[in-house]
């Protein structure tokens, strides 16, 4: 199994935090131009806040069915999970448009 085949993208909400991650890394580690690096460790941080907020907020509900238990994935949202999506989409939207203001 190779290391690629490890990372478990299931929902997009790991792929927006995955994304988060390589913005923030690909800041530091190349040096980009046309792009300012601070928008893109913000859009990243942004990023990493939704995708985090999302994993925290999947639960698992279980029902009896017939003679047993079913199992049932959601999200289910908490104060402090509302709060992290609420100010991570604000993140997001504040440095996607100083990005492409920036690139206009």
């Amino acid at each position: 199994m190779s290391s690629l085949e490890k990372i478990l993208i299931e929902r997009w909400y790991n792929i927006i935090l995955l994304l988060g991650v390589g913005l923030v890394g690909s800041s530091f580690m190349f040096d980009i131009n046309i792009l300012n690096k601070k928008h893109l460790i913000g859009l990243g941080i942004g990023m990493i806040i939704v995708g985090l907020s999302l994993n925290i907020a999947r639960k698992y509900f279980y029902t009896r069915y017939l003679n047993g238990l079913m199992q049932e994935e959601g999200i289910l949202h908490t104060w402090y999970t509302k709060l992290m999506l609420i100010v991570g989409v604000i993140i997001i939207a504040i440095f996607l448009i100083l990005l492409i203001k920036n690139l206009i």
